[in-house]
């Protein structure tokens, strides 16, 4: 679906990280991931301020790859700057024009994701 869907797409990625499962089990179903205010935003492309919010939705996990696959297809569809997505309790899918363009994408959600995780447990 992905390579469908952004034809430029060289490499895609997909971690187990703890961060990423973690984070993904704690947002409320149906709601995507949102971002906004980091410096690190910019490190994936067509994104150049801090001030932008990116939107990484959360699909929950399951055994039904065809319907996960039209679930993602039409996500694409309406948000082409899509980076990368959650799956509920599994992990992170991100993908570049470069293998390179895709390590930058792991580490800048790898690191957005900590932050988030942080900023959860300081409010509490």
């Amino acid at each position: 679906v992905l390579y469908q869907a952004f034809p430029d797409v060289g490499a895609v990625l997909h971690t187990h990280s703890v961060k990423a499962t973690v984070l993904s089990r704690l947002l409320p179903a149906g709601e995507p991931l949102t971002l906004q205010g980091y410096e690190l935003q910019k490190a994936f492309s067509g994104v150049d301020t801090h001030e932008s919010q990116l939107t990484v939705p959360v699909f929950d996990n399951t055994q039904d790859i065809p319907a996960l696959a039209d679930q993602t297809r039409d996500w694409f569809r309406q948000h082409p700057e899509q980076p990368g997505y959650l799956i509920r309790g599994h992990g992170l899918y991100t993908w570049g024009r470069t293998m390179s363009d895709c390590l930058r994408h792991v580490e800048a959600f790898e690191f957005l994701f900590e932050c988030e995780l942080e900023t959860m447990r300081v409010r509490r």
